[in-house]
């Protein structure tokens, strides 16, 4: 319970949110009370994060992990 607590309001950034991990990973936080950010390459319907709704609570940034000025401004 503990660590559930740890999470609340603080800031995260995830990338590859809109696979198998990581719309687990931003689920859990998201759970837990953290703000999260996510860098996205694309929102394929079938992702779990888009499938549940959960890709509009996040604040989302469109990109490659590869591009500096994108992750840069995600940061």
């Amino acid at each position: 319970m503990e660590m559930k607590h740890s999470w609340i309001g603080k800031n995260v950034f995830v990338t590859g949110a809109t696979g198998l991990v990581g719309s687990i990973l931003v689920r859990t936080l998201t759970d837990f009370g953290a703000n999260v950010s996510a860098l996205i390459f694309d929102s394929p319907a079938d992702s779990e994060l888009v499938q549940s709704g959960l890709i509009n609570k996040l604040n989302l940034y469109n990109g490659n992990l590869s591009d500096y000025q994108v992750v840069s401004r995600a940061l």
